[in-house]
């Protein structure tokens, strides 16, 4: 018989290294994401406020997550992203507020200026222009004795100028009404009074266009001129 060819002796085989396992990559924080979107929504204070307030609660939660989340910078960036816009948003209203409200003084001031000194130059029919006829309609003969009884009283008018303003309730949310403290200057000195306005839209401008639709002037001897006539305290 064939002899048995001898096999080859059997060995364990030998020890390979194998590559670590990578560690699991983590989730990136989708709260992180939407506090970032608010943070820096333009113009709108309390969502900006509520993004640096999700911020916090993401990267809170990140702390806690033992690595599972990510977007740590995410969170911090709408955090003091969130509270800056809030902060800028709200000067800049401030600021755009005062200067409206500067600008209405302003117009308000010329338009009872001119008012007055078409009144003063009897040019009633210019007055009028400077007057809210659908408001309270003035009849142009109660024009003529009011500017006369005010020469009477005071002299020539010289200048006006707006002390304060605040406004009052209106006919309409669309029309808003002012009432004004002024100080007028006649030849004869200085003399207090107070006008109401109607403020109206105008295409063009940024600003409400001032229309009269009451005036009040000291005659010097404690009473009062008032125009329209008959209009109560």
């Amino acid at each position: 018989p064939r002899p048995l060819e001898c096999l080859p002796a059997m060995h364990d085989p030998p020890d390979i290294d194998l590559p670590p396992t990578p560690p699991a990559r983590p989730r990136f924080s989708v709260l992180a994401i939407i506090a970032v979107v608010l943070a820096f929504v333009p113009l709108c204070p309390p969502v900006n406020a509520l993004g640096a307030l999700l911020g916090v609660i993401a990267w809170r939660r990140i702390r806690e997550s033992g690595g599972q989340l990510g977007g740590r910078r995410t969170s911090l960036t709408a955090l003091f992203g969130g509270i800056a816009m809030s902060v800028v948003t709200l000067i800049g209203f401030q600021q755009l507020a005062e200067g409206m409200e500067h600008q209405q003084k302003q117009d308000m001031g010329a338009a009872l200026d001119e008012f007055m000194h078409a009144m003063q130059d009897e040019a009633f029919d210019t007055a009028l222009q400077s007057w809210s006829l659908r408001s309270t309609p003035v009849p142009r003969d109660e024009l003529v004795s009011f500017s006369a009884d005010l020469k009477q009283a005071n002299g020539v008018f010289e200048s006006v100028r707006i002390g304060s303003m605040q406004t009052v309730p209106g006919d309409s949310f669309l029309t808003p009404e002012v009432s004004a403290w002024i100080i007028c200057r006649f030849d004869s000195g200085e003399r207090n009074g107070s006008a109401r306005f109607v403020l109206s839209p105008t295409p063009g401008r940024w600003t409400l266009v001032p229309l009269l639709v009451e005036l009040r002037i000291d005659d010097g001897d404690g009473e009062e001129l008032v125009l329209p006539q008959g209009v109560t305290p």
